[in-house]
C-alpha cells in the first residue's frame, strides 16, 4: 500500500472568509453551472440533508460524525505557535513575490483568471504550487475581505457552498482567538517588541468534501486561517490591500486534543474510538492576496498561491504504521490543489451572490406587473408571448432576453431567480462594505444577550434618566407621556390605585424642583407597572423580512432614473381623507410629548436620531424630530423609505441595516450622503387604525436590533398613535363646535 508523510504546516490564521473557503476546498466542479444543471429542489434537498448532518456520502454515523467534526479544540498557545509558524513561511512578502519564485507552467483562463502551476522534486517528497491571480470588477478591497471571511458556521457554509457546490458537504468554525502576531515590520528601533505585537483574529475551522474520484474516501480538512492588513506589513505603494493565509493542522502531532464528551454508554465509547473513515488533509498552506488595482476606482486584484507537500509514493516502508489518515498520493494532492484554485476563479459569482443575499425579493405571486414596455430595452411585451418573463428582484415584467438566471442562498436555501440586466446593474453598484460577517441581508431581530433585566425596568431607567434631565417647564409633557404609557398596562390594578397613581405623577409633573426624593418618588411609583411587555424574537415580526408584495416601479419615469416612484397601498384615499380629517400635521409639531418620544426612541435604539413622520399624497413631513436640524422637513414621498411601512397589511414595523445595499434605497438622497444608513420605523396610526405616519429612527452606520429594542419601540409608537388620536380628536371637536 502507498502511504505518505506529510509536511507538518504552519498553522493558518484568520481573517478573511474567502480565504477559508477558498484554500481548503478539495471540491473540483461545484461550479454555478453545475448547480444550474438540476432542478432546485434537488439542490435544496441536498443542502438540507447536510445542514442537519443527514448525509454524509460515505460516513453515514451522525454520531461519529458529530463527535469527530466538532468536538476538537486548539489551545491558545499552540495557535500562537502555529500562526507564527505559518507567517514566518508565508507572508505578504511572499505572496508578492510567489510569481518570479518557481517555473510557472499555464493551464487554463476562466472568467477573468489565469491558472498556473508547478512542481519540483525533493529527496523523498514532491511539492505542488498553483498560482490563480486575475481582477475581479466593480468590488472594493473591503467588501472583499468581508466576503471572505467566515467568522460563523453558517457565513462559512454559504461561502463554500458558492465556491465548490457539490463537492463540498459541509464545515464548522470551531474556534476563534484574538492573538498577538509579530510581524517584520512591527518592530522598531528603541521601541518595545512586546508591545508591538499586532492583534490578529484566527479562526481555527474543519470541512468535509466528497471523495475526489471513485476509489478514493471523503475528506476532512482541519485548519487556521488569519488576515494580515497591508499597513501591518508595512506595505506603502499606495494600493490598500490585505493577506488571507491558511495551513492545514495535524490534530495528533500539533497539539489540538479532541474534546471527548464522558459517557458511560460502552456501545457509544467503542464506537468513538474506531478510526475515521474520513481522510484527513495535511500539508497545505497558501494565501490570497488582495489589492486595490491601480489607476481603477472600483476593481481589485486577486492572487491565490498555495503549495502541497507530499511524500513520493514507495510500496512498502518496512517497521512504519499505516496511517489511513493521511493523503497518500502526489495526484490526489494535485486534485486538490487544483480544485482550490478553480474555487478562486468562481469569486466573482461568490460576490454576485453574496450580493443577492442583502436584497429583498419580490413576491411574484402576490401581484401581476403592469408595465406594457421592458423595463430594459423598452420593447413592448406581448402579453401571450413566451418570451416574456417577470425579474424576481424588482417583479416588473421583461423579455427573456433582457434578463438571466442566477443562484442566491438564504437561509440556507439555495434558490434559482431570474434578474433583469437593470436590477443587476443596480446590485453591482450598491455598497456592501460595511456589511462584515452577515450571511444574507434578510432583517431579523437578535434576542437580547443579557436577559437579567426586563424591558419594563430598562423603560422605568430611561423615564426616569429623562426626568433629571428634562427642563422643569417640560416636566408636565413628561408625565403625560407616562400616563399614555400606563393606559398600555395590562396588570391587575384597581380603579383607585389607577387614580392614586395619576395623581402622584400630576404632583411630580407641577414640582419646578427635581430634588432626590422626587426622583425616588418616580421611580418607586413605576417600578410594579408594566410599561412595556417582554416580546420573544418569534413574535417580533417585521415587514417585508422574506419577500415583498409589490414592484419597484420604474414606469413614467427617465429611463436612466435610479430612484423608483413610491409604492401605493390599496387604502391610499382612505389614508389621505384621514390625515386631512384630523389635520396632524397642522399640530404635531407643536407637542412637546412628541418631542420626548423622539428622544426615547433614538437613546434606545443607540441612534443620532429619531422622528415622526406623516405621509400624505406626494410628501413625507417630519413634523417632530430630536435633532432640530430634521425638524419640519418636508421630502418628495419617492425619497421617503417610511413610505414602504405602507405596503405591509397588518401594519408591521420596517428594518434597513444598510440603505446603501438596497437597490431600493441606494440612491435616496439621504442614503448617497450617509445620513440615512441604518433605519428602523414603526408605524403610527389613527384611530381607525389607518397608518398616517412612522416613528423612525436612523444612523450613518448600521446596527443590529435586539427584542427588547423592538419592544420598547414598539410602546413609545404605539403612545405616539395615543397622544396624536387624543389631541386630533379635540382640535376636530373644536373644528366642529
Amino acid at each position: 500500500m502507498q502511504h505518505s508523510r506529510p509536511e507538518l504546516v504552519p498553522k493558518r490564521s484568520y481573517t478573511m472568509r474567502s480565504s477559508t473557503r477558498t484554500s481548503f476546498c478539495p471540491s473540483v466542479a461545484g461550479s454555478e453551472e453545475e448547480i444550474s444543471e438540476c432542478p432546485v429542489s434537488d439542490a435544496q434537498r441536498r443542502l438540507q440533508d447536510y445542514r442537519s448532518h443527514r448525509v454524509y456520502r460515505e460516513d453515514t454515523n451522525s454520531a461519529r460524525n458529530e463527535v469527530s467534526a466538532r468536538n476538537f479544540r486548539c489551545m491558545p498557545h499552540v495557535i500562537t505557535e502555529c500562526v507564527s509558524t505559518a507567517y514566518d513561511r508565508l507572508n505578504f512578502n511572499a505572496l508578492c513575490a510567489a510569481p518570479t519564485l518557481f517555473d510557472w507552467k499555464w493551464q487554463s483562463n476562466l472568467n477573468g483568471f489565469a491558472m498556473f502551476t508547478s512542481q519540483e522534486s525533493q529527496e523523498k517528497q514532491r511539492v505542488f504550487h498553483v498560482l490563480v491571480y486575475g481582477t475581479v470588477k466593480n468590488c472594493s478591497v473591503r467588501e472583499m475581505k468581508h466576503t471572505l471571511r467566515a467568522p460563523t458556521d453558517a457565513t462559512f457554509n454559504a461561502l463554500m457552498t458558492a465556491m465548490f457546490g457539490d463537492r463540498y458537504i459541509h464545515g464548522f468554525v470551531h474556534q476563534s482567538e484574538v492573538i498577538g502576531l509579530k510581524t517584520n515590520n512591527s518592530v522598531h528601533e528603541n521601541q518595545d517588541a512586546n508591545s508591538l505585537d499586532e492583534e490578529c483574529d484566527v479562526f481555527v475551522r474543519s470541512c468535509r468534501w466528497t471523495k475526489p474520484h471513485l476509489l478514493s474516501r471523503n475528506e476532512e480538512w482541519r485548519y487556521l486561517d488569519f488576515v494580515c492588513d497591508e499597513d501591518l506589513e508595512g506595505q506603502k505603494n499606495g494600493c490598500p490591500g490585505f493577506a488571507n493565509l491558511f495551513a492545514t493542522v495535524n490534530t495528533e502531532d500539533d497539539g489540538i486534543s479532541e474534546m471527548q464528551k464522558a459517557s458511560t454508554d460502552k456501545e457509544s465509547a467503542g464506537r468513538r474510538s474506531k478510526p475515521s473513515k474520513l481522510g484527513q488533509r495535511r500539508g497545505i498552506y497558501g494565501g490570497y492576496l488582495v489589492r486595490e488595482e491601480e489607476n481603477s476606482l472600483r476593481s481589485v486584484r486577486v492572487q491565490f498561491y498555495a503549495r502541497c507537500t507530499a511524500e513520493k509514493a514507495r510500496w512498502y516502508r518496512p517497521g512504519e504504521k499505516s496511517k489511513s489518515d493521511f493523503a497518500d498520493s502526489v495526484g490526489k494532492s494535485k486534485i486538490h490543489m487544483l480544485q482550490m484554485a478553480q474555487g478562486t476563479t468562481r469569486l466573482p459569482e461568490v460576490i454576485r451572490r453574496r450580493r443577492l443575499g442583502f436584497q429583498i425579493f419580490a413576491d411574484i405571486n402576490a401581484f401581476k406587473p403592469r408595465n406594457k414596455y421592458c423595463t430594459c430595452c423598452t420593447k413592448r411585451l406581448s402579453m401571450f408571448g413566451s418570451k416574456q418573463k417577470q425579474c424576481n428582484l424588482c417583479g416588473n415584467a421583461i423579455c427573456e432576453a433582457c434578463s438571466t438566471m442566477d443562484h442566491v442562498e438564504i437561509h440556507d436555501i439555495i434558490s434559482s431567480i431570474r434578474v433583469c440586466e437593470r436590477c443587476l446593474q443596480l446590485v453591482d453598484e450598491c455598497d456592501y462594505d460595511s456589511l462584515d460577517g452577515v450571511v444574507h441581508g434578510t432583517p431579523s431581530i437578535q434576542a437580547m444577550l443579557e436577559r437579567g433585566t426586563s424591558s419594563a425596568s430598562l423603560m422605568v431607567d430611561m423615564l426616569q434618566e429623562a426626568y433629571d434631565n428634562v427642563d422643569d417647564t417640560k416636566k408636565d409633557a413628561l408625565v403625560s407621556v407616562i400616563k399614555s404609557m400606563l393606559a398600555f398596562d395590562k396588570g391587575n390594578h384597581s380603579p383607585a390605585e389607577d387614580e392614586a397613581l395619576a395623581q402622584r405623577l400630576t404632583c411630580l409633573g407641577a414640582t419646578t424642583n427635581g430634588d432626590n426624593n422626587e426622583t425616588e418618588s418616580l421611580k418607586e411609583a413605576l417600578k410594579n407597572r408594566s410599561l412595556v411587555d417582554d416580546l420573544p424574537v418569534q413574535n417580533c415580526v417585521l415587514a417585508h423580512s422574506k419577500s415583498r408584495n409589490y414592484p419597484i416601479d420604474y414606469r413614467n419615469r427617465d429611463s436612466y432614473s435610479k430612484v423608483p416612484t413610491h409604492p401605493v397601498p390599496p387604502n391610499e384615499q382612505e389614508r389621505i381623507e384621514v390625515i386631512r380629517k384630523y389635520g396632524f400635521r397642522d399640530f404635531a409639531g407643536d407637542l412637546e410629548e412628541l418631542k420626548i418620544l423622539c428622544g426615547l426612541a433614538a437613546k434606545e435604539m443607540q441612534c443620532e436620531a429619531g422622528a415622526i413622520t406623516i405621509l400624505d399624497a406626494k410628501e413625507q413631513h417630519i413634523v417632530v424630530s430630536n435633532k432640530p436640524c430634521f425638524h419640519d422637513v418636508v421630502m418628495p414621498r419617492d425619497q421617503s423609505i417610511c413610505s414602504h411601512i405602507l405596503m405591509d397589511h397588518p401594519p408591521k414595523p420596517l428594518l434597513v441595516p444598510s440603505t446603501s445595499a438596497d437597490i431600493r434605497f441606494k440612491n435616496f438622497e439621504n442614503a448617497v450622503k450617509r445620513v440615512i444608513h441604518f433605519y428602523f420605523g414603526y408605524p403610527i396610526t389613527s384611530e381607525e387604525g389607518t397608518v398616517v405616519g412612522a416613528l423612525c429612527c436612523f444612523d450613518s452606520k448600521t446596527r443590529s436590533v435586539t427584542n427588547s429594542q423592538y419592544s420598547i419601540v414598539k410602546r413609545l409608537a404605539d403612545t405616539v398613535s395615543s397622544i396624536l388620536s387624543e389631541h386630533a380628536k379635540y382640535v376636530h371637536a373644536t373644528k366642529v363646535a
